[in-house]
């Protein structure tokens, strides 16, 4: 990424690169969970909602948000974690995603395998005189199989009075 435009969303975020003692640290994850806080208060929802891969930026997202609702419950204010996990059909790494939620403690956990929406919607393409290439398939169902946990994930925070959660490595190192 260019150097410049990665300053510019670091500043934009207010990602602070001057960690450096465990006090500083505790001090950026006060600041987080504070944002967080304010998030749920300003937008009255009841629930935050993150998939949960078993990466580290789902996994310290989600741990953030369950000390976040932790303390909001302690300070009088109803409020709830849900971790949902979203594989394609069986995922190889499912073991990282468990020790993932064990480390989180979400308040609910739930999972929603999204090969069904996935092989339905790419199914359903029918395009007059047109047979993609197989690159070309595989390439369109890998965007989709990206963005189908979204929609999942947007349908389970109505349920829940939710807002969606969206990890984010915030512009790289």
């Amino acid at each position: 990424m260019n150097p410049v435009l990665r300053s510019e969303i670091q500043a934009a975020l207010a990602i602070d690169r001057g960690i450096i003692d465990e006090s500083s640290a505790k001090a950026e994850i006060t600041r987080r969970i504070e944002f967080i806080k304010g998030v749920l208060r300003k937008s009255g929802a009841k629930a935050l909602v993150l998939g949960i891969s078993g990466g580290v930026d789902s996994s310290t997202a989600g741990r953030l948000c369950q000390l976040a609702v932790s303390e909001m419950r302690d300070e009088g204010h109803a409020a709830k974690f849900v971790a949902v996990r979203l594989p394609y059909k069986t995922q190889a790494d499912e073991h990282d995603a468990q020790a993932a939620l064990g480390f989180i403690q979400p308040d609910m956990s739930t999972a929603v395998n999204i090969a069904d929406a996935v092989d339905g919607l790419m199914n359903s393409i029918q395009l007059d005189g047109i047979e993609p290439s197989p690159s070309l398939t595989d390439f369109a169902k890998g965007n989709v199989k990206a963005r189908t946990p979204m929609v999942a994930q947007y349908a389970i925070a109505h349920f829940v009075g939710g807002r969606v959660v969206g990890p984010d490595h915030a512009a790289g190192a």
